[in-house]
């Protein structure tokens, strides 16, 4: 069953941002694909199967330190056969 969660990240400020977080999600066991777009704040998270909307948040979060303060907030979660 194929995932997909869409997140609303406030504090990415440049592309460096963008990069550390979608480094940090790739990291995640069964991560297949991670889109961040810094103009909206929006990251897209796609999965194999369903993960842990927590552990992804974390991943989000600790991406920033030290320097920055990312918040994240999932707006969508869908799932789906494949």
């Amino acid at each position: 069953m194929a995932a997909e969660y869409v997140f609303q990240v406030r504090g990415m400020t440049c592309p460096l941002c963008v990069m550390a977080v979608e480094r940090a999600l790739r990291r995640i066991k069964g991560v297949s694909a991670v889109e961040a777009d810094l103009g909206s704040g929006r990251v897209v998270v796609k999965a194999a199967q369903p993960l842990e909307i927590d552990e992804l948040s974390k991943a989000i979060r600790q991406s920033g330190r030290p320097l920055h303060k990312f918040e994240a907030s999932l707006l969508t979660q869908t799932a789906s056969k494949s």
